[in-house]
């Protein structure tokens, strides 16, 4: 009865896995097309995670404008946007933390010590894309959050270029 019961149980299981290999393949139309939005975006994610963030947002914006009305998209294009002027988040929140509990601008500047600054415009154009979304009760409480580091942040890039006592480009 035992062997029985196994011998089922391994036929059952070789059924089961050449029966999910007869199906469609989830990933034709990346494989397939290589200039397709989804093929763009996975690229653009991929270059993201690895820091490229002006590869990434060239990616992005080569997508169609259909696709790049998506939620999620607006918001890896608004993040690359963010990163490429100083808010790598963890870096940006890492720095912020490590600031001696000081005034608010002091705590902005500490933001962006060791950080470029000269692409300050790209802050203005991520917030542009997330409160593109909506208003803030339409937005989530992710988005609304990124919008008020991102606010921190552009006052910390700011400060950091104009007022830092020993001006240069990282601060």
């Amino acid at each position: 009865m035992k062997r029985t019961f196994s011998k089922l149980a391994l036929y059952m299981m070789i059924t089961a896995g050449v029966l999910s290999c007869t199906g469609a393949n989830l990933y034709k139309d990346l494989a397939s097309n290589k200039n397709s939005d989804e093929a763009l975006y996975e690229d653009a994610k991929k270059m993201l995670d690895s820091g490229d963030y002006t590869g990434a947002i060239d990616n992005i914006l080569e997508t169609t404008a259909d696709f790049r009305a998506q939620t999620r998209v607006k918001e890896s294009l608004a993040g690359a946007y963010a990163a490429r002027c100083g808010m790598v988040f963890l870096t940006f929140i890492s720095n912020l933390t490590s600031s001696s509990g000081d005034s608010f601008f002091k705590m902005a500047l500490n933001g962006f010590v060791g950080i470029d600054t000269s692409n300050h415009a790209d802050c203005e154009t991520a917030k542009d894309i997330i409160t593109g979304i909506g208003t803030s009760l339409q937005r989530t409480s992710s988005q609304n959050l990124f919008l008020a580091v991102l606010g921190m942040a552009i006052i910390g890039n700011r400060l950091r270029a104009n007022a830092d006592k020993l001006p240069t480009v990282l601060g």
